[in-house]
Parts: structure tokens; sequence; C-alpha cells
């Protein structure tokens, strides 16, 4: 979780907070090696305050980009991720807030939990079945999974009654819970489905196909 990690995480011990002008000049460096050696002596994460008993974020040098509204702030943020929206907790449910010193809500507050899945997703929950959303509040799915897996890359698989499907994030595929088996192929990066004992690929419509020819390809 390079860009992010639980708001109840420790904080880096003997690292300093950075004031506004030192972080301006993080944020406009290109030069990797004095964004290693800044991160190495600052702590450039996301903070969180409280105000008459709710919660706010504030970026490294103290700039407000959550004000205090709400009951909890689930993560904090690297710097370099203020772009991106944040779990967000209001009469006891969840939704995804920008840091856009608002606190804009990018989704509705009826999940009943928001966890970080891996490479940019997060996993929605409501009422017992998953979705899932991007960092920027981008909704791929509805709440109407088992459970929502690990991605590899842009494919991200899940299930529900014991069947594989699968989002191809950008490319517009989508396969329904149907295979029995959901595999990437190293090689070539097709990708590999076992559906009623048969080996197949999926197509660009996500139906099954025995033509790897016709099968879509995770790069």
């Amino acid at each position: 979780m390079g860009f992010i990690r639980k708001s109840t995480d420790e904080r880096p011990v003997g690292k300093n907070a950075p004031n506004a002008e030192q972080l301006k000049e993080y944020r406009e460096c290109r030069d990797r090696r004095k964004w290693k050696a800044f991160e190495e002596e600052y702590d450039v994460f996301t903070r969180l305050f409280t105000e008459n008993g709710k919660t706010g974020m504030t970026d490294a040098a103290g700039d407000v980009l959550v004000p205090a509204m709400y009951e909890d702030i689930v993560y904090v943020m690297h710097d370099l991720a203020r772009k991106n929206a944040v779990p967000a907790v209001l009469d006891g449910k969840m939704a995804l807030v920008c840091q856009d010193g608002n606190g804009t809500p990018k989704t509705k507050f009826e999940y009943d939990d928001i966890y970080y899945l891996d490479s940019g997703y997060y996993v929605l929950v409501k009422n017992g079945k998953k979705g899932f959303v991007d960092m920027y509040g981008n909704v791929y799915l509805d709440c109407t999974m088992d459970e929502i897996l690990p991605s590899t890359g842009h494919v991200v698989p899940f299930m529900r009654d014991g069947k594989f499907g699968f989002v191809m994030v950008g490319y517009d595929v989508y396969a329904e819970p149907q295979f029995d088996e959901c595999m990437i192929d190293r090689e070539d990066g097709t990708i590999v489905v076992i559906k009623d004992g048969t080996r197949g690929y999926v197509d660009a419509n996500g139906w099954f196909t025995i033509e790897k020819s016709e099968g879509i390809r995770f790069h």
C-alpha cells in the first residue's frame, strides 16, 4: 500500500511534517532522487483532525483537504495521491469523498464497508454483496458479487455462487460469473478459463470461446 494506509496505523517515527513551501517544492520537483530524499526526511501522508466531534483531513502541511464533517475517514493518502478519493463514514454508512477542500462525495453514502483491494481499486460492500470502484470514484461493478479477488492490472476477477467472472477495466469487457477457473497465461497474456471441464478463452464480448485467436489478452 505505497500510496495508501489505514488511518489507525502508526505514523513513521523520526520524520517531520513539511511546511507549505517545502511541500510545494516537492510537488513541483521532477527529480526522483530528490523525491526519495525528501520522503526519507518528511512524512508526506495526509493527516486526520477532529472538530466538534467530526473528522476531517489535511495535507502534510496542514491545508484542509476534507473538512471536519464526517464520523470517520478510514485511510490516509500519500501526497502524490491527493487527487484520489478516500472512504468516509456518515450516519453509519460509507462513501468515497474527494480531497478537494470540500470533501465532495463521489458515491452515495450507502455502503456498509469500503476497503482497499489493490492497484487503485476499493471493494464496496452492501447487504453482504460486493462490487468495486476505482480511487476516482468510478463504480465498475455494483454490489452483486460474493467476493472481489485481487486484480492483475486491468483484470479484476470476482466470484458468485462458486463461479468466476471478471471485468477488464478500460476495455469494456465484462464476463459473467460462469467459469470454474480463471487465470492469465503469463507467456502471452491470454485470459484462460475452464467452463464445464473445457479449457477455453474469453472474447471481447465476454463470451466463452475455444478459439485462442478470439481470446482477449491481458496486455
